[in-house]
C-alpha cells in the first residue's frame, strides 16, 4: 500500500488531540516522536533547536518525525504557534538516478514557511 500523507497528517492531528486510543497512549506516542532532533525538512522553516523543540521556543512548539532512505525524505508532525495548530505530513519520493536533494529539502522548507507565516510563528 503506497504510503498516505493525508492519513499521515491526520494520525498527528489526532495524536496531539489525544484522540488515538487514550489520552496517556497519544501522549506517550508524542513524546516518542518529539524526541526528533532532524529538523531539516519542513521543520527548517521554524528556525528551533533541534535538541529542544518540544517545548515552546519562540511562540512555536514541535512535535515530528522524518524518515529518509537514498530515494525518498518524509516528514510527519504537529506544529503549536500563537495564531494556529498544524498536523502536516510531506512526503517526496523520486525514481531514476537524477539526485534531487537539494531542491526537494528547499521545497520542504517552503511548505513549513507556509505554515509558519499561517501560524505567526
Amino acid at each position: 500500500m503506497p504510503w498516505n500523507p493525508p492519513r499521515l497528517a491526520d494520525l498527528m492531528r489526532r495524536l496531539h488531540r489525544h484522540e488515538v486510543v487514550d489520552r496517556d497512549v497519544s501522549r506517550t506516542v508524542l513524546r516518542w516522536v518529539g524526541t526528533n532532533t532532524d529538523l531539516s525538512m519542513v521543520a527548517s522553516a521554524f528556525d528551533l533547536d533541534p535538541l529542544a523543540h518540544a517545548e515552546p521556543d519562540r511562540g512555536v512548539r514541535l512535535v515530528n518525525k522524518t524518515g529518509t532512505i537514498s530515494t525518498v525524505r518524509a516528514d510527519v508532525g504537529v506544529v503549536e504557534g500563537p495564531a494556529a495548530n498544524a498536523a502536516y505530513a510531506v512526503l517526496a519520493s523520486r525514481a531514476g538516478d537524477v539526485d534531487l536533494r537539494e531542491a526537494v529539502l528547499a521545497d520542504m522548507r517552503r511548505i513549513g514557511q507556509v505554515s509558519r507565516d499561517h501560524m505567526g510563528g
